[in-house]
């Protein structure tokens, strides 16, 4: 077995009495906002119609409105958000627009016109609903009428490829088998794309690409979002036979989809999910989000103070989070969102629980948190792709409590590894990526 560093930081997490962890900011405006993009724990960028930008380097306590000189609708928004790159590196895309920022969203640059694959004029002419960063200086678009464009240089020249006759719902970088491998620059097989029937993994360089049906999994589907996560797809929307009820699907293999629409509640109309890397969260109607902890097996609804569409969510951490939605709605949380209990508190966790670590993927350190209903031994272990134990993070008795740990992994290699707790009967275990 390697020798390995292992750094703990053991402590145990206390509840706070508060009856709401989402509160909402005043964003100055009553625009529908469509996008959020997290750049450290103060800096924010906010997106939405008729080329609306905000900007608070004050964890939105005051917002600065950004003037792009447009009034495109702003659809989506990315930055480069692994361990390895500059968060400051921001890209937004929408109606026949697309805009780059490299300094924190200061100043932009805006191109109306770089490519057009349609007419011999110049000119974006399609709606943008997808935007990905790969790590290097790669980036892919994906449109209303089923074309991919993409560039390998910030945006400065674009190609496309026409891969379906209907909406690109999601586009990313990514392998899924053995692990992602950014360092080939987000091309070979590792572009993943899906529209409301169809999902494709392929190469943006070389136009290599293998195409699959998703499938029909009620008698009528409106799938309007997706999120490639690491270890999985999801994708939902809406459907049924005589209602529409909520539409989860989980990606299982490039031909294997299963429907996990029982897990959300009858009434839910999601409008976004997004992969956190610690968790997933889905965004709906009616101010509804709910959490998964578990890629998509069970889900927990976490309470907003609004009655409204939520269009986008995304964090700093797993604490800190702001989500948009329509009517200028900005939320934010400094808890990861969950709503403490009132009262008298014992501050003893109601269940047992392995949270996904974070970062994911990390190089070299990661955290992993844990809680504990009752007192009890406690085993958490690391094992590699084979199963072969690489490190033990925790053998001991602990008291019921919220704990987390760091887990150091420089004497490694790249890959996929997995965490496992033992406590009593309660065992689960997780995936992570290490990528040096």
């Amino acid at each position: 077995m390697k020798a390995l560093k292992t750094i703990f930081a053991l402590s145990v997490l206390l509840f706070t009495t508060v009856s709401a962890q989402w509160v909402k900011l005043n964003s100055g405006t009553n625009l529908n906002l469509t996008g959020v993009a997290v750049l450290d724990s103060n800096l924010v960028i906010v997106i939405g119609g008729k080329g609306t930008m905000l900007r608070t380097t004050d964890s939105g306590k005051d917002w600065q409105k950004i003037d792009l000189n447009i009034d495109n609708d702003l659809n989506v928004i990315t930055n480069r958000n692994l361990f390895n790159v500059s968060r400051h590196t921001i890209a937004v895309a929408g109606d026949s627009v697309f805009a780059i920022s490299q300094d924190g969203g200061k100043t932009w640059s805006i191109q109306k016109s770089p490519y057009n694959y349609t007419t011999l004029d110049k000119g974006f002419a399609s709606t943008f609903n997808t935007l990905s960063f790969d790590p290097d200086s790669s980036l892919i678009l994906g449109t209303n009428d089923g074309h991919i464009v993409y560039s390998t240089n910030f945006g400065n020249t674009w190609q496309d490829t026409l891969l379906f006759d209907s909406k690109i719902i999601a586009a990313n970088f990514g392998l899924y088998n053995p692990f992602p491998l950014w360092g080939e620059g987000g091309t070979g097989s590792g572009v993943l794309v899906a529209s409301a029937s169809k999902y494709a993994r392929g190469d943006i360089v070389d136009k290599k690409w293998g195409k699959y049906n998703i499938g029909v999994y009620v008698p009528w589907q409106n799938i309007n979002s997706g999120a490639f996560t690491y270890f999985y797809g999801f994708l939902v929307g809406d459907g049924g036979e005589f209602a529409a009820t909520p539409l989860l699907l989980r990606k299982l293999n490039d031909t294997t989809w299963i429907n996990l629409s029982r897990n959300l509640d009858i009434g839910f109309f999601p409008n976004k999910i997004k992969d956190l890397a610690f968790s997933v969260l889905i965004l709906g109607k009616y101010g509804k989000m709910f959490q998964s902890m578990d890629f998509g097996d069970t889900w927990k609804e976490l309470s907003t103070p609004v009655n409204i569409s939520l269009n986008d969510v995304a964090f700093y951490g797993p604490e800190i989070g702001y989500a948009v939605g329509d009517s200028g709605t900005i939320l934010y949380t400094s808890n990861g969102g969950v709503t403490a209990v009132e009262g008298n508190q014992t501050n003893v966790p109601v269940s047992f629980e392995l949270a996904q670590n974070f970062p994911n993927p990390f190089n070299p350190v990661t955290t992993i948190r844990y809680q504990l209903q009752k007192t009890g031994f406690v085993t958490l272990k690391v094992y590699d792709l084979i199963g072969r134990e690489v490190a033990t993070l925790v053998n001991e008795e602990k008291p019921a409590g919220r704990y987390e740990v760091k887990f150091d992994g420089t004497n490694l290699s790249s890959g996929i590894y997995f965490y496992r707790i033992r406590a009593g009967n309660f065992i689960d275990t997780k995936k992570f990526v290490l990528l040096k």
